[in-house]
């Protein structure tokens, strides 16, 4: 059903797209990025990271519905954000029954604040135009992290041992910072190129502050095992 509802919304835009003759962009780095992370840690790592971009688009549309003044746009906006929600939830809860670990909550912000990097160096045009700042796009996304994760860290039905548990988080860690490694390595590229030195400093500064983050956490974390 949830896939059948994100092919609708393709096909909405695509149809306001070619009637407006806006030509189609190819696939971007961040989007592959993300298909190919989706099929690396099975059905837990598909959900976490289908969510947080589903998270990430309430903002976008909302932005984008806001920066135009089409109201064909803004009714295909608001389509969206009023499906978006239930997906959240439902993929919240998901997560709650596929037994949420110690770990799960850190990869999950790791994740969220590197995507969010690259989204707002990739469509901060489309924010700023919808009257998000930097600050806001962050905190609201965060926000909706937070309510995510309180969602999907309800009781555990069984308790893995701390070895069964120890392998799959460092795994998700590992994957989460690999994902930000080659992000930030695609955006710092393409600033360079585009002789943007400004925008490849802040986010190879952000980059290396969220991974040292991520490293003392990860190490708080085994040696409290």
């Amino acid at each position: 059903l949830f896939i059948a509802e994100e092919n609708r919304h393709s096909a909405y835009l695509k149809t306001y797209m070619d009637f407006h003759g806006v030509e189609a962009a190819r696939q971007s780095v961040l989007d592959a990025l993300f298909r190919r992370l989706r099929h690396l840690g099975g059905i837990k790592c598909e959900v976490t990271v289908l969510v947080t971009a589903e998270m990430i688009a309430l903002t976008y549309y909302d932005a984008l519905s806001k920066c135009t003044e089409s109201k064909a746009l803004k009714r295909i906006c608001q389509q969206m954000l009023d499906d978006e929600v239930p997906h959240v939830i439902f993929q919240s809860y998901t997560l709650r029954r596929l037994t949420p670990g110690r770990m799960d909550a850190l990869v999950r912000k790791l994740l969220m604040n590197g995507t969010l990097l690259f989204v707002w160096g990739a469509f901060h045009g489309v924010y700023r135009a919808g009257g998000y700042s930097f600050s806001r796009f962050m905190r609201e996304n965060n926000g909706s992290l937070r309510q995510s994760i309180e969602l999907a860290g309800g009781p555990r039905l069984s308790r893995p041992s701390p070895e069964r548990r120890k392998m799959p988080m460092l795994k998700y860690v590992l994957l989460a910072a690999v994902l930000l490694v080659l992000f930030a390595a695609a955006y710092i590229i393409r600033c360079l190129k585009s002789g943007r030195r400004g925008p490849a400093i802040a986010v190879a500064l952000g980059s290396l502050a969220v991974l040292a983050a991520g490293y003392f956490a990860l190490g708080y974390f085994i040696t409290s095992m």
